[in-house]
């Protein structure tokens, strides 16, 4: 079964598998039926085994900032141009081994005047820029890309005046240099610290030139950009997610838990379980369905106790074989798992995860 959360106000006509459960804040979700259908009648005394009440809140979406403006480390004026080589909007940051860092040279017009200039676009491809580590060596990066091509022609900008375009994209795929020999011929070796990164020449010949370009713009270099590689962060242990279990019945008890269920808000994603664990001394047989084939959805009510208004899904019409469990003292089972995909808006959405 999915939980979901969307805008919408009313469900999309036609067949769906899920419940939508309407608003935003605190709710109570529990499943009061966990074993047998309709069809499928079990041991009448598990019949009645239902999960406890699980507390889940839903938040509205958090504001992002504006996107801010992408960083350059712009570098000198030449002829009225100036070229830059920066990061992509909002990507100015530190970053870690196995990351891909996408580096771009930009050129703007900082002149009084429209300023018309050719360029060969397989000339940064042809040649890497330079990178220095913090004591001043070069660091060498993956080799670079040479396009057989008989004559190219170069590519012509007229370029307003305060306006920039992008001239080249770069990737730097970041190792450490420990990784296997196949896998480190597509990376790019960076030890942990901060790299000043620069072309050196923006504009020039490619291989293949079939024109020759304007000397002077031969001299437009980019500003030197700090990129930072650290350590990826060590993270906490993951801790066993909360499981609300419900009464014992015949020596079983059934429990709902859903992953990180306190902070549940729109864009993110949890995975909601349903468990099985037998309590009692003996060994013990039951049969299981998927949740959503029970025609008994789960019971929601608000902080208050209220029931919230939800939309049920049309039940299958198809027969499905149950799940043979069969549990010894002490052992605990998933009966069913839940994606928890939160979209924009205030509903949630149980559907079909199918049964483990």
């Amino acid at each position: 079964m999915t939980l979901e959360f969307d805008s919408r106000n009313d469900t999309a006509a036609g067949f769906r598998k899920s419940l939508a459960i309407y608003g935003t804040g605190k709710f109570e979700v529990g499943f009061e039926k966990v074993l047998g259908t309709a069809f499928i009648k079990p041991d009448p005394a598990l019949s009645k085994l239902a999960t406890g009440k699980l507390e889940l809140e839903v938040k509205e979406p958090e504001k992002l900032p504006p996107e801010k403006e992408p960083f350059t480390a712009w570098g000198k004026e030449v002829g009225g141009l100036q070229a830059g080589l920066g990061f992509k909007a909002g990507a100015k940051r530190a970053y870690t081994h196995g990351e891909t860092v996408t580096l771009v040279v930009r050129v703007r017009n900082v002149g009084q005047n429209d300023i018309k200039f050719k360029y060969y676009p397989t000339f940064l491809s042809e040649n890497s820029p330079t990178v220095l580590d913090e004591t001043g060596k070069r660091v060498s990066l993956r080799g670079n890309t040479l396009r057989l091509v008989q004559h190219e022609i170069p590519k012509e900008v007229n370029l307003a005046v305060g306006k920039e375009i992008e001239l080249y994209e770069r990737e730097l795929r970041l190792a450490k240099g420990n990784e296997n020999a196949v896998e480190l011929k597509t990376r790019d070796i960076f030890p942990k610290g901060k790299f000043l990164i620069r072309h050196e020449q923006v504009i020039g010949q490619s291989a293949q030139a079939s024109d020759k370009l304007d000397p002077d713009l031969e001299k437009l270099a980019t500003g030197k950009l700090e990129l930072e590689v650290k350590e990826p962060e060590k993270l906490p242990p993951e801790k066993e997610p909360f499981t609300a279990w419900g009464k014992e019945v015949g020596g079983l008890q059934a429990g709902f838990c859903i992953t990180n269920a306190t902070d549940i808000q729109i864009g993110g994603k949890v995975m909601a379980v349903v468990k099985l664990r037998n309590v009692s001394k003996e060994t013990i047989s039951a049969s299981a369905v998927p949740l959503w084939v029970l025609m008994s959805p789960p019971k929601v009510v608000d902080s208050q106790g209220k029931p919230v208004r939800t939309t049920d899904g049309p039940y299958p019409l198809l027969d499905f074989d149950p799940t043979k469990l069969t549990l010894k003292p002490g052992e605990e089972v998933d009966v069913d798992k839940t994606e928890v995909t939160p979209h924009s808006g205030s509903v949630a959405a149980f559907g079909s995860g199918g049964s483990h």
